[in-house]
């Protein structure tokens, strides 16, 4: 399920049908530092909308290793972004833990340095 998930993330129509089908209404989306967390469905998917929009590059996903116990889903990832031309521009190094239960994605919290974000442009001054 977290697999499809990030099969999805580069796709802006399909990122969006994927939280959609995957995610419980109840799910709690922590997207890292500087970040505020969206608690429930239609929170989520408005936050992730709102960021789709305004994006003028792609991303890649590229899944490093995952690992379970239980409900629980440890992920590491690389989130490649890319230019007009699908060349890389930037990298960003994550950490993700899911909770899975009853077959939908119930919590997701990302951990990374937020320099990376920063480095990207992006402001965290929330």
């Amino acid at each position: 399920m977290v697999q499809e998930l990030f099969a999805k993330m580069p796709l802006k129509g399909g990122f969006i049908d994927a939280i959609d089908e995957l995610f419980a209404d109840d799910a709690v989306f922590a997207p890292g530092p500087g970040f505020p967390n969206q608690s429930g469905k239609q929170a989520i998917l408005a936050l992730v909308r709102s960021h789709l929009d305004a994006l003028k590059y792609t991303n890649e996903i590229e899944v490093v290793n995952v690992a379970s116990n239980g409900t629980k889903v440890l992920t590491e990832r690389i989130d490649w972004f890319l230019d007009e031309a699908g060349e890389r521009i930037h990298k960003m190094e994550l950490m993700g833990v899911f909770e899975v239960v009853d077959g939908k994605i119930r919590y997701w919290r990302d951990y990374f340095d937020p320099r990376q974000v920063e480095d990207f442009g992006a402001d965290l001054s929330a």
